[in-house]
C-alpha cells in the first residue's frame, strides 16, 4: 500500500510479505526510490522522533535490506 503521511512522506506499506523483495527491486529501479516498510518497521518507529524518523525512511530508500534497530 503506498502511503502518503505527514510524518513518512510516500512510503510502501508492505502488508503482504511475498511481494517484498519484488517492490523492493522496483523501488530501486526509479531515480528517487521510495522507502518500503513492513507493518513491522512501521510499529518500530512509533514514538520515535521525527528526525529518527526521516534518517531511517532514507536510510531504507537507498538500503532497502537495512533493518531498524531504533
Amino acid at each position: 500500500m503506498l502511503i502518503r503521511s505527514p510524518r513518512f512522506g510516500e512510503v510502501w506499506v508492505v502488508l503482504e510479505g511475498s511481494i517484498l523483495a519484488e517492490l523492493r527491486a522496483e523501488e530501486q529501479a526509479r531515480p528517487d526510490p521510495r522507502p518500503v516498510l513492513t507493518t513491522a518497521q512501521v510499529l518500530r518507529l512509533r514514538g520515535k522522533s521525527e528526525a529518527l524518523i526521516q534518517a531511517v525512511l532514507n536510510t531504507l530508500a537507498v538500503f532497502p535490506e537495512a533493518e531498524i534497530r531504533a
